[in-house]
């Protein structure tokens, strides 16, 4: 099991990117390649009869394709989302998201605890790689939307 944390500003209030930043939808792949990393190849989305929401997705890391799952529950009441991934026989994390105010804009402070399980993740865990590929690449995706948000919302 292996933790690490991360944080990002935007120049948006909270209200605005909390609301903007978890309508999670099926065009959100579109947004990935038109103001990120482009990793996000598709996403289907469904909401549950308990209020959580169930991300179907597949992720272009490198040169693999991953499909995953996301379990979303959101708590709009602190501004906070917490998401349970899935990744098949990769690995697996707990995520919370916490969209703090931050200069007249919003600081997003992201926690991750994530469990290795297939070898070849254990063995970049083990020589601390997996961390490093994890966060450069969770910075990168966050960065893409934070971009689209700015744009369609006019920061």
């Amino acid at each position: 099991m292996g933790h690490f944390e991360f944080e990002m500003a935007s120049k948006l209030p909270r209200e605005k990117l909390f609301a903007w930043y978890t309508d999670f939808s099926e065009k959100d792949s579109e947004l990935s390649h038109k103001y990120g990393s482009g990793s996000l190849l598709a996403r289907s989305v469904r909401h549950t009869d308990d209020g959580h929401i169930i991300c179907e997705q597949r992720l272009k890391i490198g040169r693999m394709e991953i499909p995953g799952q996301i379990r979303i529950t959101l708590h709009p009441e602190n501004f906070t989302y917490e998401a349970e991934l899935d990744f098949g026989n990769l690995v697996s994390q707990q995520r919370l998201y916490a969209f703090r105010e931050h200069g007249g804009g919003t600081m997003l402070h992201v926690k991750v605890d994530y469990t290795p399980k297939a070898p070849l993740i254990k063995f970049l865990n083990a020589i601390g790689m997996y961390k490093r590929i994890d966060l450069k690449e969770s910075r990168r995706t966050m960065d893409g939307y934070f971009k689209a948000a700015e744009a369609e919302l006019g920061a």
